[in-house]
């Protein structure tokens, strides 16, 4: 049976799971020493009592089964979890793909996927985000300003602001969904939508476009808040329309790729 009181699949270790799949590629019952060699192969620092104490464990959780002095199976259970793990490895390793933008319509692809969750998360924000929440948004938005002043260019106040409107909305997939598309590894792209938008003369709207969006945000108006998030990044996709349209750009985008990420 089951343990009820078990951890979710993406708290357990990735040992348990490598173990799990070497039990479901095998046509026979493994033992602890063949399993600790295949463990060691895959680049484990692992003992046969070790994964002795790990057969316990699975056996417990309904995953693995003792066939006597022969080792131990898979449950019906523990391939269901086998197949789980392989399918949520794939979708990562797709995701992964989807987020390496290196070309100009890879990058017009997720700032159009990022317009339709951005979109929803502003909406989500103006109903849940509280007055303390509400007051750092303002700060990112004066920082921002202030930095500009100063003869600076602070994108990470920009990125922040987008990125606290997504822990702020009140929806743990939208946040999810945030997070994702504005992850650490993406941040050069915003060197890059700042060298496009400068050479366009458009650099200083991103400010009024946030405050718009706060303001709608701080008045608690769902509708205005999704309609200004969606204004400030259907622009963006449009600057970087017309810089694709540019004869150019299919030469010049993976050398800004390249300036920005040596840079950054």
């Amino acid at each position: 049976m089951t343990d009820p009181g078990a951890k979710p699949l993406d708290a357990l270790p990735r040992a348990d799971f490598e173990l799990l799949a070497i039990l479901g590629s095998a046509h026979q019952p493994q033992g602890a020493r063949v399993v600790a060699r295949e463990m060691r192969d895959r680049g484990f620092t692992i003992s046969e009592a070790t994964v002795s104490r790990m057969f316990k464990s699975l056996d417990e959780r309904g995953w693995t089964r003792s066939a006597g002095a022969k080792g131990r199976v898979l449950t019906q259970a523990g391939r269901e979890v086998v197949a789980t793990w392989v399918e949520d490895r794939r979708r990562g390793r797709d995701l992964g793909q989807a987020l390496n933008v290196r070309s100009v319509e890879q990058l017009l692809d997720l700032l159009r996927a990022r317009r339709g969750v951005e979109s929803e998360v502003a909406r989500a924000a103006a109903t849940e985000a509280g007055d303390a929440e509400i007051a750092r948004l303002r700060d990112l938005v004066e920082g921002y300003d202030a930095g500009l002043a100063r003869g600076e260019n602070p994108l990470n106040l920009s990125l922040e602001f987008h990125r606290a409107l997504g822990r702020y909305c009140g929806n743990d997939l939208l946040s999810t969904l945030c997070d994702t598309l504005l992850g650490e590894r993406l941040d050069f792209l915003e060197l890059v939508l700042d060298v496009i938008t400068v050479d366009h003369g458009t650099h200083d709207q991103t400010s009024p476009a946030h405050a718009k969006v706060l303001d709608a945000v701080a008045r608690r108006d769902p509708e205005a808040a999704e309609a200004a998030m969606r204004e400030h990044l259907s622009r963006l996709i449009v600057e970087v329309e017309a810089f694709a349209a540019g004869e150019s750009s299919a030469t010049i985008f993976p050398r800004l790729l390249d300036l920005v990420t040596r840079t950054g």
